[in-house]
């Protein structure tokens, strides 16, 4: 593994972090003071034990914000963006720009108002990131417990996006039946019990994205429409496609532009959001990665989107939505997903200022 190098960031609303550019980790401890070795170093060295969050909810009544951080779908900066991981939480006891907690987690463990008994609702990161994999698809997961150990159930990988009822606890090996078939994760608890039963509106910005990859040699990243895991500020959430833009000085904390776009154009090519958002589920579960092509039909030579339930059903025969041809993909013997946005990733690396393979991992091939 290569030396860490760390340097002093500026953070928006003051004070100063620590970053590695070798790994793209914070060299930050829990006291704000620098660290020898980054957070990805370190736990790699069996250093860090993974720091988890424990609250309750109405110690912070100006709001709470969770996000589950994962690889951008399209990334040129200079840093290696696949070891980013971890559950970012912004918390604030006051309205304005201070944070109360402004810092990443492996995990959360939320105390719940629950009468005499105190008890903790725990989910960790492979939850977190279970928890997007199934609402990307348009799926709504559930709070289940194992009746037996009373350990939370998280579906993952093709579990995450397949309900079904027969289950086994992962803890103790209990076989149980759910009342229905349904995908579990801790994180539907959470939300409901910080954020009730109710869902909060996301709404749409309103504007669109146009750049060039010259423009901003420091980098470009893109990450696909998504909500927070946990969101409860009294401003409305905004959705849309996170961008950070760097030109003057790559500083993670602090883009050049951070924004959320309703799309996004570079170098001609237009980025269409849905297929964006599942594209970052269905690079999360291998069966799916494994099978995800940029399939054109040979009829008509309309590009094959797969939606709904087709996103996550790998197939032989593909049915054309534009004239209705069906066929099976020229030379594949395996069941396939097509998803459009694999063939406009090609076309940017093409163009690109740094032509890393790695930008572009989650690909099929």
């Amino acid at each position: 593994m290569s030396e860490c190098v760390i340097r002093d960031l500026q953070r928006p609303n003051g004070g100063t972090a620590f970053w590695c550019d070798p790994h793209g980790a914070s060299a930050t401890d829990s006291a704000g003071q620098r660290l020898v070795q980054c957070h990805h170093a370190r736990k790699l060295a069996g250093a860090d034990e993974g720091p988890i969050l424990t609250f309750r909810a109405a110690e912070y009544p100006a709001g709470i914000e969770a996000r589950c951080l994962v690889q951008a779908v399209f990334d040129t900066t200079p840093t290696d963006q696949s070891i980013l991981h971890g559950i970012h939480v912004h918390c604030r006891k006051q309205p304005g720009d201070f944070l109360d907690v402004h810092d990443t987690f492996d995990g959360l463990r939320v105390e719940l108002d629950a009468g005499p008994a105190t008890r903790f609702i725990n989910a960790d990161e492979d939850a977190a990131v279970q928890y997007l994999v199934s609402v990307n698809f348009g799926l709504h997961p559930k709070y289940l417990e194992c009746p037996n150990c009373l350990t939370p159930v998280v579906d993952g990988g093709m579990n995450a996006v397949t309900p079904r009822a027969e289950r086994t606890c992962e803890a103790c090996g209990t076989n149980f039946t759910d009342s229905e078939k349904a995908i579990a994760n801790p994180f539907a608890g959470l939300r409901t019990a910080i954020m009730g039963p109710a869902e909060r509106p996301v709404i749409p910005p309103a504007k669109a994205l146009d750049v060039s990859q010259d423009k901003w040699s420091l980098g470009i990243q893109f990450w696909g429409p998504e909500e927070a895991l946990i969101y409860t500020s009294p401003e409305v959430e905004t959705g849309g496609l996170h961008t950070h833009l760097y030109d003057r000085e790559f500083n993670p904390m602090d883009p050049d532009v951070e924004d959320n776009f309703t799309s996004a154009t570079v170098d001609g090519v237009t980025l269409d959001n849905q297929m964006m958002r599942l594209f970052m589920a269905q690079r999360a579960v291998p069966e799916l990665r494994k099978a995800l092509r940029a399939i054109d039909c040979p009829e008509c030579g309309d590009r094959l989107f797969d939606q709904g339930p087709d996103a996550r059903t790998p197939r032989l025969e593909h049915r054309c939505a534009g004239c209705g041809h069906r066929f099976t993909p020229k030379g594949e013997t395996e069941p396939t997903i097509s998803n459009p946005f694999l063939a406009d990733l090609d076309r940017l690396e093409a163009g690109a200022i740094r032509p890393l393979p790695q930008r572009f991992w989650a690909r099929a091939d």
